[in-house]
């Protein structure tokens, strides 16, 4: 009788760590969030820091108004406007279309918990949109950058356009 009502910590404790319950008595899900926010910290405080390091042995910095005022041709020419000198408008439309299909994706997930199989097939198809639209405005972005700025890794890109 006296064996019964002995506590053996060793056994629970194996019980735990055997793969069918939590360690630590906190679910997996939540465990794994705080791992995301943890790492999403430590990333984006790492560019901060790689940001600041990078402005302050700079000798020279670009001119923001001119780095993001280049609008693509074919967003401007049908109100008869000038493709050039529109700062941030190109920047708004890229932030405009990934917010928008980061709520169509919420859209998607909640008609995937309703078990709406034509929603969460609709909703997939205009995140699907909303990410290849982006991409493609990156895509322009970017080969403004290197063809038509003639921007390299091997020059100092910040040598043009900056403040005297």
């Amino acid at each position: 009788m006296a064996e019964t009502m002995t506590h053996h910590p060793e056994v629970e404790d194996e019980k735990l760590w055997d793969g069918g319950g939590s360690p630590f008595k906190i679910s997996y899900g939540k465990i794994m969030m705080w791992y995301f926010l943890l790492s999403d910290a430590f990333t984006f405080a790492g560019f901060l820091i790689a940001y600041g390091t990078l402005r302050v042995s700079s000798p020279t910095w670009p001119v923001p108004d001119f780095v993001f005022s280049t609008v693509p041709e074919f967003l401007v020419s049908p109100f008869g406007a000038s493709p050039h000198h529109k700062p941030l408008i190109f920047v708004t439309i890229m932030t405009f279309i990934l917010l928008a299909s980061s709520w169509t994706m919420v859209r998607a997930v909640q008609e995937g918990h309703q078990e709406n199989k034509k929603g969460v097939v609709f909703w997939m198809i205009l995140t699907i949109i909303g990410g290849i639209g982006f991409l493609s405005c990156q895509a322009w972005e970017w080969t403004t950058l290197i063809k038509g700025e003639h921007v390299s890794v091997t020059k100092n890109p910040f040598s043009a356009h900056v403040e005297s």
